[in-house]
């Protein structure tokens, strides 16, 4: 009598079993490792590439910032000076009218003695024509 199992496994019947073989890889295997493989160079290689520009585009917002900030320095600078340039504008435009005032009484004065001056010689010429001419 036999007293081996009929097959692999007991009570498998006879050659009803899948024998096994070694792992082959063919041509699609390949390339399918060859895809993969360069699909995953090609991952990392483009994720570099955008870290690399992601940071020149981080130091250019940092760069525009501090450029930014040093604008708005001197704006500030700049709008304190100008604000100090129109009170002196505002002091001078307060003496030009103090002036103005003064000038306007000084023509009001002078056309009184104008017009004393004119009375005076009427009154000179006056006298004038009486008198004979020698």
């Amino acid at each position: 009598m036999n007293l081996r199992p009929p097959g692999y496994e007991p009570g498998e019947l006879p050659d009803c079993s899948t024998p096994r073989r070694e792992r082959q890889y063919t041509t699609v295997d390949a390339i399918f490792w060859a895809a993969l493989g360069f699909f995953v160079v090609a991952a990392v290689a483009g994720s570099a590439y955008v870290g690399v520009r992601a940071w020149h585009a981080w130091q250019a917002c940092v760069s525009l910032a501090v450029a930014g900030a040093a604008g708005l320095d001197l704006l500030a600078a700049r709008t304190e000076t100008l604000a100090a340039k129109a009170e002196d504008v505002a002091t001078g435009a307060e003496e030009l009218q103090t002036a103005l005032a003064r000038l306007e009484r000084s023509t009001a004065r002078a056309r009184v003695l104008v017009g004393a001056v004119d009375e005076a010689l009427d009154v000179v010429r006056s006298v004038l024509s009486y008198v004979p001419k020698t």
